[in-house]
């Protein structure tokens, strides 16, 4: 594409005749833009960088159609108060337990067909577990099914003795042995082995048995007061910390689990804690909260970005051209760009995915390049003697073309990723490609329109403001605009084999690092690329509570795995620990919990 003088000229006069309504109407486009980027849903979940027909994502569809979500979320109560905490758990209880029901009401009255009406009535909730009553009392009605076999053929044995015995069929030879002399008397009579199950009352010699049963559950109740707590300690006698677990039916980082996340906190606002003990504190951990915390942290390290950013850029500007009117006429092409990208995320979309939450600095970062460009070669010509009008004709006529190859170049290298598969690459490049185009069509009419206003703008300010005015820009003898520029020139030209070494030594530093890199490129230990703001005070935080309560097999959510039928379930289980055996680092595996447990 070449742009004619005519053209050039065209476009360069009527911007400058008319300058504020160009910049107003940029102005209005980018607020326009903004508001409609504002309502952009963040998806941080790693099922949205997938391509939805990989395998793994139509494994995980399959999986949620059939069992939900499962994301899981844990509430942790903690006050020096033992007796307050039990009685705030009951009462949150009790208010989850009424929001299951409701919602559970809601969808019974929906028309089978009607999926709309399932989802406003928000059943998110798929279960929760506020104490272990339930399963205690589940288990003293069931206790005998959980007897190994040792101890149901111990169990039978002693039966068939005590019915023999007691029903007179047979005599107890091993009962207590008769006095046999006179000597004898006073003697205390030698006992069975047998004789303790013989108790006035008891269930044919079952009792002995069943305490033997309660006395091992007993060891392993972590949690004899019904509620999950953590351990007393020598500091702390009692338990100071109970936990509530939830499981939601969403997936992992999804908008429903922050749904659930701000009604449990708007249930707990509600209950007040202050009003059970003033030292109560209330947290959450989990999976739900954990991706809450890191989209949060996401959001907001994605903004510090493009803020650091752009005041980088903008002293590096201001020392570049000392003069802080260069700033408003680089950036105001470039935010437009931005600007207009997202909104062109939002309408194509509806959404970003974590890639593309810090695109704002990448566009801002490399579109700020053309307005540079131009506005150097504006002041090239004016430091020539040129006049201001021509100068400005001249450096768009000037820098049009090359400018459009590299705008072209930079949108094809985003755009090729939207040839991809993988949705987290493919949206980035989209995003991309619109925005480094945008800003390329902006610095035409906007770049020429900022130095007419602010040039005006510079002759109108009083004398007392005089430094404010921009110093001419001037040429050396050599070309260069500054010393600095030609002492570089200089140093290059005369010691080229310096500068060609460094960067020949730079180069094989980095090459050295590549093999360890691609033999291992990944980061597994999620916690260091979680937030930091989450291990000082977030989920992370909660977390460590949490584990003193459950132990590391606190997330009931867990890895969940569907067979097909129940004949690949043990076949499944037996692969999965023979995998796991011959892990060369070492058994990662606790514990595969199947429908036969």
């Amino acid at each position: 594409m070449r742009i004619g003088p005519h053209l050039a000229d065209g476009i360069v006069d009527a911007v400058s005749r008319r300058p504020w309504r160009t910049v107003l109407g940029a102005l209005l486009l980018m607020v326009a833009c903004l508001f409609v980027a504002s309502r952009l849903e963040l998806r941080t979940e790693l099922l949205e960088l997938l391509p939805r027909d990989s395998p793994g994502f139509k494994a995980y569809e399959h999986q949620s159609g059939r069992m939900g979500g499962g994301s899981g979320l844990t509430v942790i109560v903690a006050s020096p108060t033992p007796k307050a905490n039990e009685r705030f758990v009951d009462a949150l209880a009790e208010q989850l337990e009424l929001k299951v029901h409701r919602d559970n009401q809601c969808i019974a009255k929906c028309a089978p067909n009607n999926a709309g009406c399932a989802t406003s009535c928000s059943a998110l909730i798929s279960y929760f577990e506020a104490t272990s009553k339930d399963l205690r009392a589940y288990y003293a009605r069931n206790k005998w099914l959980y007897a190994s076999l040792p101890e149901l053929q111990k169990t039978e044995e002693n039966l068939d003795w005590n019915i023999a015995v007691r029903s007179g069929m047979v005599e107890d030879l091993s009962g207590p042995l008769p006095l046999s002399s006179a000597s004898d008397v006073g003697a205390k009579p030698i006992e069975s082995p047998s004789a303790g199950v013989r108790e006035k009352g008891d269930a044919l010699g079952l009792r002995q048995m069943l305490k033997q049963w309660d006395d091992a559950t007993a060891k392993k109740d972590n949690y004899p007061t019904g509620y999950f707590s953590n351990p007393a300690s020598a500091e702390n006698a009692e338990s100071t910390q109970l936990a509530i677990r939830i499981v939601a039916n969403t997936s992992l980082g999804g908008a429903g689990g922050d749904r659930v996340l701000a009604e449990i906190q708007a249930m707990v606002a509600a209950l007040n804690p202050a009003n059970f003990d003033a030292h109560m504190g209330i947290g959450y951990t989990g999976d739900i909260a954990s991706a809450s915390d890191e989209k949060k942290a996401l959001i907001s390290e994605a903004a510090w970005a493009t803020i650091a950013a752009a005041l980088l850029i903008m002293a590096g500007l201001a020392l570049y051209y000392r003069s802080v009117w260069a700033l408003p006429i680089v950036f105001l092409p470039a935010v437009l760009g931005v600007s207009v990208a997202y909104a062109f995320a939002m309408c194509v979309f509806g959404y970003i995915n974590a890639s593309g939450a810090f695109l704002g600095a990448i566009i801002l970062g490399n579109g700020i390049n053309y307005p540079i460009v131009l506005l150097s070669r504006y002041q090239d010509f004016r430091a020539h003697g040129v006049s201001s009008e021509q100068a400005r004709r001249s450096a768009v006529a000037n820098a049009f073309r090359a400018e459009l190859v590299g705008a072209c170049v930079a949108a094809i290298a985003y755009g090729s990723l939207s040839v991809t598969r993988f949705r987290g690459f493919s949206q980035f490049g989209v995003i991309g490609f619109v925005g480094m185009l945008l800003v390329w069509i902006a610095i035409v009419p906007l770049v020429p329109a900022m130095l007419v206003l602010t040039e005006r703008m510079q002759a109108r300010l009083p004398p007392a403001l005089g430094w404010l005015r921009e110093r001419p820009v001037s040429v050396r003898a050599d070309g260069a605009r500054s010393g600095f520029i030609s002492w570089i020139a200089e140093m290059t030209t005369r010691r080229p084999n310096w500068f060609l070494g460094a960067g020949v030594v730079l180069f094989l530093a980095a090459v050295l690092q590549l093999p360890s890199y691609l033999r291992d490129p990944w980061e597994y230990n999620f916690d260091k690329l979680g937030s930091k703001n989450s291990q000082v005070a977030g989920a992370s935080f909660w977390m460590r509570a949490s584990l003193n309560i459950f132990g590391r097999g606190n997330n009931i959510a867990g890895a969940a795995m569907l067979a097909d039928n129940l004949q690949q379930v043990p076949q499944l289980k037996k692969q999965i620990l023979e995998n796991d055996a011959k892990d060369p680092q070492g058994k990662m595996l606790s514990e595969i919990t199947t429908i036969y447990d």
